[in-house]
């Protein structure tokens, strides 16, 4: 909160369906949850400022990065069914 865009990571010790919210970070933000695998299972694109999301799946991670970033633009989500 209240920094500059930077990109961020957050572990989680057991999967669950995590909620966060974007009040007082002013830019919009994309957000990446990731399996125990380190898969990404969902994708929240352009989390707007003084909003708030819960990802629909349990996960491990949660990488969070700034809308702009040129990283955000090349992940997409890993399709498990082969």
């Amino acid at each position: 909160m209240f920094s500059k865009p930077k990109t961020l990571l957050f572990p989680f010790k057991s999967p669950r369906r995590i909620l966060i919210h974007n009040w007082f970070v002013f830019f919009p933000i994309d957000l990446f949850f990731l399996d125990k695998s380190r898969n990404v299972i969902e994708i929240k694109r352009r989390l707007l400022p003084f909003s708030w999301y819960k990802c629909q799946k349990p996960a491990n991670f949660l990488i969070e990065v700034p809308s702009k970033s040129s990283h955000a633009k090349a992940i997409v989500v890993h399709d498990s069914k082969g």
